[in-house]
């Protein structure tokens, strides 16, 4: 089935989310994922699908870039697999490499909403790497207090990344650095990272600003009126700050809220329309 999308149907209508600053910040954020997935073959109505998935999720914080923007990104990411880039499959995988592989294919299946469901092998292989140099990214995200949310989509972002550079030629420097820094480990390794970027010692990875939105507090002008008040009540000094853990079973909360709230006018008005007719009847 073919997925449609418009300008006006994007979850991009964040109330506070309307400065052209804060607009460049989410769109640097989200650019190198839609082009990723373009690489991955997705149209730009799938690519929108699948960022509205992780958004509903609260793993992409921000606005959803309208499907016109969208398209202009990925027209300028050309498709670059190879005709050997053969679909990987775990029965044919080394048992070590399958083990590392599936759960982020899982997870990469379940955030984007079973738009990306396979890989090639170079990917696999990369994503397998990525973990064996890093062992740390392997953890659980979800249900998983000690999980970072998004780690494992993280890490298929850079492994395809990897993948990418490995068949360009490109120099991986930044992703090297990235991996080495962990700016994930804390919010003392994230701040030196981010200085280090700004001073221009370091330079920042592709994905980097995506992998920050999973941990860092989330800014309220990435918010709806009624997600900042829900906010509120769990942080009410406002010290702590929301994470995209805490903002997605807000999301999910008001969802259900909502969805009550239809139902209840729906029953009501069918209610009315009995009553309508019995009285006309009469």
């Amino acid at each position: 089935m073919v997925e449609q999308s418009t300008d006006n149907d994007d979850n991009s209508l964040r109330q506070g989310a309307t400065s052209p600053a804060v607009l460049r910040r989410e769109y640097q954020q989200i650019e190198p994922v839609i082009r990723t997935f373009a690489k991955k073959g997705l149209t730009p109505a799938q690519i929108h699908g699948a960022l509205q998935a992780l958004a509903d999720k609260a793993l992409f914080i921000g606005r959803v870039p309208t499907l016109r923007t969208i398209e202009r990104y990925a027209r300028s990411a050309p498709m670059n697999r190879e005709e050997s880039d053969e679909a990987w499959r775990p029965v044919d995988a080394d048992y070590n490499e399958a083990a590392l592989v599936l759960p982020v294919l899982g997870y990469v299946i379940w955030s984007t909403d079973g738009r990306i469901k396979s890989i090639t092998k170079r990917e696999a292989e990369w994503i397998a790497h990525v973990l064996r140099m890093v062992p740390e990214l392997a953890q659980p995200d979800r249900d998983s207090k000690g999980g970072i949310p998004g780690m494992s989509l993280a890490v298929f972002l850079i492994a395809l990344d990897y993948a990418e550079r490995e068949s360009t030629g490109e120099p991986t420097e930044e992703l090297d650095l990235f991996l080495a820094l962990g700016p994930w480990r804390s919010d003392e390794a994230r701040e030196h990272y981010s200085e280090l970027v700004e001073r221009g010692f370091v330079p920042p990875a592709r994905h980097s600003r995506f992998l920050d939105s999973h941990i860092s507090p989330v800014q309220e002008e990435y918010l709806t009126k009624r997600e900042i008040e829900a906010i509120r009540e769990l942080d009410p000094d406002g010290v702590r700050g929301v994470h995209p853990r805490e903002l997605a079973q807000i999301r999910a909360e008001i969802a259900e809220s909502d969805r009550q709230k239809h139902e209840e006018d729906r029953q009501r008005r069918e209610a009315d329309e009995e009553d309508s007719q019995e009285g006309a009847q009469k």
